[in-house]
Formats: C-alpha cells, structure tokens, sequence
C-alpha cells in the first residue's frame, strides 16, 4: 500500500527533526559536563610567580599636606586646579592608611619620602611624622630625600632611617 506523497514527507521531516533535535540535545549535554568537569579541576589560588618580589614604596610629595579632603561642594574647585596644574594637596589621613597598609604587607620592604617643597602647619607635619615612626616600627626602612628643607621638612626627616639633601645651603 503506497501512501501519500505529502504525507509521506512529513512522516520522513519528523523523523528528521526528531533526530536533530536528539543530536543537539546530546551534544549540549555533553558540552555541558565536560565544563562542570573543567572547572571542578580549575584552580581558584593565585598563581606561584616563585618568591615574593621585595619592593620599595616611594612617595613624591610636592604642595600642600592637609588634614582634611575638600567636601563635595569644593570638589569642582579643586579639580580645576588639578587641571591647571597648580599645587597637589595630601590628606594626613590618606598617607596614614597607605603607610598602615605598607607596614603590613610583606613586600614592602621599605619607603623613600620625596620632597620638593611640601607645605602644612607643624601639627600636620607632626600627624605623617607620627605615622613614619609607626611604619618604621615594623622593622622596614625609611629614606628620606629632599632638594628643599626647612624647619618643618627636617622635623619630618628625623624620622627616617637615611636623610638625603640635595639643595644648595646646609
């Protein structure tokens, strides 16, 4: 008995799709162990580069030393003068975490201030020198260079380990 040309063909493109479908099917299933499988092996730990690399800080200071950051309405103020490259301003604050966080981190092994000319009251001065001894009580190093020095800057490099002065008068 010969059936329907038409039906026939349909009978033949479900068998088709069916097929397809089962073949897509396994090799989506497939696909998707074999990823569970790689990455159950990955590895999640920061690669070995061999030893630490020991490094030293260094911090370039030129402009003004405050305590306090610009509040948000002085912002657009202060980042005109960035802009136009006027003075740089460090916050007390900041500089003491960065030097809280180098204290303890392994591969800092040291610091090197840089001054060129750096303004503030003496209590600022007093605050960053405060936090050098800090840092310095670790054990690690502490260099201090400067092409300008006055009373406030030298007060400051008593605190490190290695003054060096590079200016004209003594």
């Amino acid at each position: 008995m010969s059936q329907n040309p038409i039906v026939r063909f349909i009978v033949s493109l479900y068998r088709f799709v069916r097929g397809f479908i089962f073949i897509v099917g396994f090799l989506v299933i497939a696909g998707l162990v074999l990823f569970c499988v790689k990455f159950n092996e990955m590895s999640f730990e920061s690669p070995d580069y061999g030893p630490e690399e020991q490094i030293v800080l260094k911090l370039k200071l030129d402009g003004a030393l405050l305590t306090k950051a610009p509040d948000m309405q002085s912002y657009r103020a202060y980042f005109m003068r960035f802009l136009k490259g006027e003075e740089h301003e460090y916050y007390v604050p900041y500089l003491k975490d960065t030097l809280k966080h180098a204290k303890t981190d392994p591969q800092v092994q040291g610091l090197v201030l840089e001054f060129s000319s750096l303004l503030g009251s003496l209590a600022e001065f007093g605050e960053f020198r405060k936090a050098l001894v800090d840092f310095k009580s670790s054990g690690k190093r502490v260099e201090f260079w400067s092409s300008d020095l006055d009373n406030k800057s030298f007060y400051l490099a008593t605190a490190a380990d290695r003054i060096l002065y590079s200016g004209s008068d003594v």
